[in-house]
C-alpha cells in the first residue's frame, strides 16, 4: 500500500461514514455522484488515473449546484444545505495534495456528522 492509499482511504470511509444517514433524505442523483467522485478516487489509487484539473473540479462544482438550485428551486432549508455539503465532499477528494487539505477535508467530514442534527431533535 502506497502512502497515498494510506492517506486517502480511511478519509473516503470517513466520509461514507458521515453521508450514510444522510443517504435517505438527500436525492438519489446525490447519492451517486457522492459514490461516482468517491469510487474514481479509489480506482485512481490502483490505476494511476490523473486527479481532475482545476478546471474540470470548477465545473463539477457548478454543475453539482446547478443540480442542487433544479432540485431544491427555492426551498433553500437544510435538505438543501445538506445536499451542498454531500457535493462538495465528493469533490473534495480530489483536492488532498497537502496535509492542510486533508485536514480541512476531515474537519468538513464533522460538520456533515453534525449536520445529522437537522433531522433529529432527540439526543
Amino acid at each position: 500500500m502506497t502512502k497515498e492509499s494510506a492517506i486517502v482511504i480511511p478519509i473516503i470511509g470517513a466520509l461514507v461514514a458521515a453521508i450514510a444517514p444522510h443517504t435517505f433524505g438527500l436525492p438519489l442523483w446525490i447519492n451517486a455522484w457522492c459514490l461516482v467522485m468517491w469510487g474514481y478516487m479509489l480506482v485512481r489509487l490502483k490505476t494511476g488515473w490523473p486527479i481532475p484539473g482545476t478546471r474540470i473540479r470548477l465545473g463539477l462544482a457548478l454543475a453539482g449546484i446547478a443540480g442542487l438550485l433544479l432540485t431544491y428551486r427555492v426551498q433553500l432549508g437544510a435538505d438543501a444545505f445538506v445536499g451542498l455539503l454531500a457535493i462538495m465532499a465528493a469533490i473534495k477528494p480530489f483536492e488532498m495534495a497537502t496535509h492542510r487539505h486533508r485536514m480541512i477535508t476531515l474537519l468538513l467530514t464533522y460538520f456533515i456528522i453534525i449536520t445529522s442534527l437537522f433531522r433529529s431533535e432527540s439526543m
